[in-house]
């Protein structure tokens, strides 16, 4: 990787926060951080992001950009168009297309408020590509080598991206990675036909699209047949499948730190020495969380003997708290921690709200077994973080609708995310595999979540790029 890069996506590597009135950054939330922040070290090159905050808007205002060997641009879309194309369109629209979370007899509408939003998502998506242009341009001025910049785009908020910025600069190298699964097209044909055909060419327009998994890629094939059918093979994008694994030594050297220890602390007190189901997740629609909560009660109502020696410990980061939708799932989350404790006793089910990702290192290291049910999930990296960190071979119960499960199926055990009783059953069979059989699936485990680090991850999609 001899050339510059440049990367798109929403939320960028630093967020900023005043502190008596001085602006202060911090490393940004998330796993795009972990997954690009080294190849962008290694080559140099910019990243570009929304500001989220006022503190974000004072940053770029300010010119606060630098972060070491590459640079972190702001940018500041007017705050009503932002807040549109953020949460009406890509949380509450596009999200629930592609995770299939919809509740049809209600929603969607399409109405004029919203068809509003699409416009202010179109604005947004063409001052990226506006950026990128203008960066691709400056960095080319600037350096040395013949190569033109690359330009990586990321996620669904930026779709339109790779054909606006084709328009207008079509020599400069695209690609767009979709993190999330891709809608299948029962899904896709609820959106209205011109944001299809949108969405569709302006993926399209990339020189290559890339997903976790083989299914998820299948899917964008056939929306591009149904929506985009005069994209003629020379034109249409390269499909290739990029799975991505944690670094294993950076979350060794997070976790080996005290305040993973102060937490793995809290947590052995709230256990009492019972062993422990954890789940780690956001409080979002798709993880599915409800369905584990009521999984583990219905094991412990037909197995009363196991109360008193196991836990479920969940460790659950409010999200998306602006929308109601979000807003009343985590209600309803904590309301049926309190059944199943009400009816089982208390802290069977350990219910824990933060953004805390030292308590989340703490609980993959003394897990004994994990549940990953999620609806649809285009990864879940907590399905390899866990086994990468645990201490104890934990068995994990993973669904079969995580993108994960294309890499550890053999590994792990199998769920239908919407069987309640069959997920019981998984948590049943891991707390009492034998020792020699949890140690076999760990160790394969440990193996197949380490196959595709970062690095590797990104330099495979450059290569798909050449």
């Amino acid at each position: 990787m001899q050339y510059p890069l440049i990367v798109l996506s929403n939320r960028g590597p630093l967020s900023w926060s005043c502190v008596n009135d001085a602006l202060v950054s911090r490393r940004g939330a998330g796993g795009l951080v972990s997954a690009l922040g080294p190849g962008l070290t290694a080559t140099g090159g910019t990243w570009i992001a929304a500001a989220q905050s006022a503190s974000d808007r004072r940053a770029a205002k300010e010119g606060q950009q630098d972060n070491g060997p590459y640079q972190v641009r702001l940018l500041t879309p007017d705050a009503a168009e932002q807040e549109q194309a953020l949460h009406e369109i890509s949380n509450r629209i596009l999200w629930f297309a592609h995770h299939d979370l919809w509740n049809r007899p209600y929603g969607p509408v399409f109405d004029a408020k919203t068809h509003a939003a699409w416009s202010s998502y179109r604005k947004v998506n063409k001052l990226f590509a506006a950026a990128a242009i203008k960066e691709a341009r400056h960095l080319q001025s600037t350096s040395s080598s013949a190569r033109l910049p690359v330009v990586l785009v990321q996620d669904y908020h930026l779709a339109l991206v790779p054909k606006l910025l084709k328009q207008l600069a079509p020599e400069i190298p695209v690609g767009h990675f979709s993190h999330t699964p891709f809608a299948h097209t029962s899904a896709f044909s609820v959106l209205p036909s011109d944001w299809r055909q949108e969405l569709a060419e302006g993926m399209g327009a990339a020189d290559l699209c890339s997903f976790h998994t083989q299914r998820w890629a299948a899917r964008f094939r056939a929306i591009l047949q149904q929506e985009a059918p005069d994209l003629t093979p020379g034109i249409a994008p390269k499909i290739e499948v990029h799975p991505l694994s944690p670094d294993p030594k950076s979350l060794q050297v997070a976790a080996d730190s005290p305040k993973v220890r102060a937490e793995r602390a809290i947590l052995e007190k709230h256990l009492k020495g019972r062993r422990a189901v954890v789940r780690v997740d956001r409080a979002e629609l798709s993880k599915n969380i409800i369905r584990g909560i009521d999984s583990y009660t219905e094991l412990m109502r037909r197995r009363p003997d196991l109360l008193s020696s196991t836990a479920h410990l969940i460790l659950v980061n409010p999200s998306r708290l602006t929308l109601k939708e979000y807003r009343e799932y985590l209600h309803h989350c904590r309301q049926t921690a309190q059944k199943a404790n009400d009816e089982l006793g208390e802290e069977t089910i350990i219910f824990l709200e933060d953004d805390n990702f030292p308590r989340s290192l703490a609980a993959f290291l003394l897990a004994d077994v994990f549940i990953v049910n999620p609806i649809s999930d285009g990864m879940n990296l907590v399905a390899k973080e866990g086994p990468l960190l645990n201490e104890k071979n934990a068995p994990v119960v993973l669904s079969t609708e995580a993108g994960a499960y294309e890499e550890l199926a053999e590994m792990c055990l199998g769920v239908n995310p919407y069987d309640i009783t069959a997920t019981a059953k998984a948590i049943e069979i891991a707390l009492e595999m034998p020792e020699n059989e949890r140690e076999r699936s760990a160790q394969a485990l440990r193996h197949q979540a380490m196959a595709h680090p970062p690095g590797q991850w990104l330099t495979a999609q450059l290569e798909g790029l050449q």
